[in-house]
C-alpha cells in the first residue's frame, strides 16, 4: 500500500476529499450570510470526521515516541503517553525527555495539518522544584500546580487528595 507521510494513502485521500472546498454558513436573523470558507475544524455532524481525527493523531503518536521516554508501565514497556478523544497527556521522568516528545510531536502533527496550541496546553511536575519550562513554536507551555485531566484534578504532589476533596464537594 502506498503511503503518505507513512499514512496510508487511502486514509489522507479520504481526509482531503471531506474538506477540500469545504464551506459554511451562519444563519443570523433568519437569513444565510456568504459562505465562509473553511480550512481548520471538522464538519459540524459528520460522524466520519472524528474518526478521522482519530486516525490521524494515533498515527502522530504511533511515529512521534519511541516508546523508550515515558513512566515505567512494565518490566519490558513503558508508558509514553495518555489519549482520549483530543486530549493528549505526554509522560516522562525527564523534562528533557518532554522537551523531545513535544517538539518531534510538532514535526509529526504537522505532516497531517494538526498544530499544538499553546493556549491549551499545560505543563505539571510532579515532585520536582526545577523551573526549567517547556516550549512549541508559538511560545512556552505554561506551568501549573494542578489541572483537569477527563474529570480529574492531576496535582503537583502527586496524589490523590485533591481530586477527592473536589469529588465530595460535588456529592454535597
Amino acid at each position: 500500500m502506498l503511503r503518505h507521510y507513512g499514512m496510508p494513502v487511502k486514509v489522507v485521500t479520504i481526509i482531503r476529499a471531506l474538506y477540500e472546498g469545504f464551506s459554511a454558513q451562519v444563519v443570523y436573523n433568519g437569513q444565510k450570510t456568504q459562505p465562509l470558507n473553511m480550512r481548520t475544524g471538522v464538519r459540524q455532524g459528520c460522524l466520519l470526521s472524528p474518526l478521522l481525527f482519530l486516525v490521524a493523531l494515533d498515527w502522530v503518536t504511533m511515529t512521534a515516541f519511541d516508546r523508550k521516554t515515558g513512566i515505567q508501565w512494565t518490566v519490558t514497556t513503558s508508558l509514553e503517553d495518555l489519549d482520549f478523544a483530543d486530549d493528549l497527556a505526554l509522560l516522562s521522568h525527564r523534562i528533557q525527555d518532554i522537551r523531545d516528545k513535544t517538539q518531534v510531536l510538532e514535526v509529526q502533527g504537522a505532516k497531517v495539518g494538526l498544530k499544538i496550541n499553546v493556549t491549551k496546553k499545560k505543563l505539571i511536575r510532579i515532585g520536582t522544584k526545577r523551573d526549567d519550562g517547556v516550549s512549541v513554536v508559538d511560545g512556552r507551555i505554561e506551568e501549573v500546580d494542578e489541572f483537569t485531566y477527563l474529570g480529574s484534578i492531576v496535582g503537583k504532589k502527586g496524589g490523590t487528595d485533591e481530586d477527592i476533596q473536589t469529588r465530595i464537594g460535588k456529592a454535597r
